[in-house]
């Protein structure tokens, strides 16, 4: 096992790929591209469903 340190909060997403990439992780660069819209594009999966409580994953 081996811990990762990225400065920044949040890390600039190039930072985060080059960490990954320097401990022999491969990934794909486009997966970090436009980061902020991913959890947007995960919500699309649960819009409509009763079972899901939107209030559970809100920071106010």
């Amino acid at each position: 096992n081996e811990m990762l340190a990225i400065k920044g909060c949040p890390p600039k997403p190039e930072q985060v790929v080059e960490a990954l990439q320097a401990a022999g992780i491969a990934v794909d660069r486009r997966l970090f591209e436009n980061i902020d819209a991913f959890p947007g594009a995960l919500m699309k999966r649960y819009q409509g469903k009763p079972e899901f409580d939107e209030s559970l994953f809100r920071v106010d």
